[in-house]
């Protein structure tokens, strides 16, 4: 079926392919069985798209749809790109982003570079560093490092912008695109480098104008030696019990547990932590996602603590921190949140993106260094502040849970 006003050029069309209303289809593209083209999708010259496929209305086709099962016209989603390594995200397509994401930066700026460890997305990353390289742009590479520690080489530095790979919980990879004070870019820009991207609107530098790489080893060193100052309290003798997949957050983790006094039990396997936790009578059990962002708590008996629970602790800790700043509650935060703190609240949406730019926005301070940029987006930092809380008001987190559900309760 051919939509009404839909262009065919030179192109091979097989059996019982939809084409939709004003799509292009191009010379010597080849689109197989079975295959949904949407209304005004475009697909460029040589383009072979294997069957059973769908193009999503609206989307630009310039590589070959082999093993993903379709195109969509949005590269981003809610926070970043992510797509199954070597099937959504290839070498080609991370370098032709590279590329993209340089161009829209500018020739003459600074990104960085930076990934977990993992092999496959450290392939990936040098991918995108070859197209970053190719639009002109200094390449600064972190190496393997979680993603709190790139935002802060961001701001130290004073680079332009830069981009972190990772695993998601999921086991697909995550890409974030950061901004030039550590944050993740504007909707505006998303939809700018979507643009760019799908009308490889680039011109690649001339060979003689190619910069050289520059490496910053161990930057999560100064990382920790910032944090114990940002966060400012030692001796806590408390126990935790870790599972982590990444060895780079561990290894963080760990050399800021020497300075807080922390000891750390690890847990190599997820669905044992709430066990060990309650065995080894761990002060809290916490899982750190491999980008070294986003945790799930457990408390001292082994109960996982609610992600509403977890936002009154983490909203509790904000708003005793806060100088001269509103609280920021996202829809995660529930109605009586803003009755139990006596801070003056700003409601947000819930998407990273958008609470990073608004705290941004209300910050007196440097963005990585904001109370609750720290606590919602940093799972060393919030561990630590959690901590600290608990032996400052000498309570359990199991306790605690339970005083700030029953002032929720009496507020709504």
């Amino acid at each position: 079926k051919i939509g009404s006003q839909a262009q065919l050029r030179g192109c091979t069309i097989c059996g019982s392919v939809n084409v939709g209303i004003q799509a292009q289809i191009y010379e010597k593209s080849v689109i197989g069985d079975r295959t949904m083209i949407g209304e005004k999708a475009i697909i460029k010259p040589s383009i072979k798209i294997w069957p059973a496929k769908t193009v999503e209305g609206g989307a630009i086709v310039t590589a070959n749809l082999v093993w993903g099962s379709r195109t969509n016209r949005s590269l981003f989603g809610e926070r970043g790109i992510s797509g199954e390594i070597n099937v959504d995200v290839t070498p080609e397509f991370a370098s032709r982003l590279g590329t993209a994401f340089g161009a829209m930066m500018g020739a003459n700026t600074s990104i960085s570079v930076s990934a977990d460890d993992d092999m496959a997305i450290q392939m990936l990353k040098d991918a995108l560093v070859a197209g970053l390289m190719s639009a002109g742009n200094t390449v600064v590479d972190f190496g393997q490092q979680m993603l709190p520690v790139t935002r802060l080489g961001i701001a130290f530095f004073a680079l332009d912008g830069g981009v972190h790979f990772a695993l998601c919980d999921d086991g697909k990879l995550c890409i974030d695109f950061l901004g030039s004070q550590g944050f993740n870019i504007a909707r505006s820009m998303e939809r700018k480098l979507e643009n760019i991207f799908a009308r490889e609107d680039f011109v690649r530098a001339e060979a003689e104008h190619i910069k050289a790489m520059r490496k910053i080893e161990e930057f999560w060193r100064y990382y920790v030696q910032i944090m114990s100052t940002v966060l400012g309290s030692y001796a806590l003798k408390s126990k935790i019990a870790l599972h982590c997949k990444s060895q780079v957050v561990s290894k963080v983790l760990g050399a800021m547990a020497v300075i807080f006094g922390v000891h750390i039990i690890t847990v190599d396997q997820a669905d044992a932590l709430s066990a060990i936790t309650r065995q080894e009578r761990c002060d809290a059990g916490i899982l750190i996602a491999r980008n070294g962002e986003n945790f799930r708590l457990f408390d001292e008996q082994g109960t996982e603590v609610s992600a509403q629970h977890t936002e009154l602790l983490l909203t509790n800790v904000m708003h005793k921190g806060l100088i001269n700043e509103p609280l920021l509650l996202t829809s995660m935060s529930s109605q009586g949140s803003d009755q139990a703190t006596t801070s003056k609240t700003i409601r947000v949406k819930s998407a990273a993106t958008d609470v990073m730019h608004e705290i941004l926005k209300h910050t007196k301070r440097p963005f990585v260094f904001s109370e609750q940029y720290v606590l919602r987006f940093d799972a060393a930092g919030a561990l630590f502040k959690l901590l600290e809380s608990m032996k400052t008001q000498q309570t359990t987190m199991s306790k605690w849970v339970q005083a700030l559900g029953d002032v929720f309760k009496a507020h709504t």
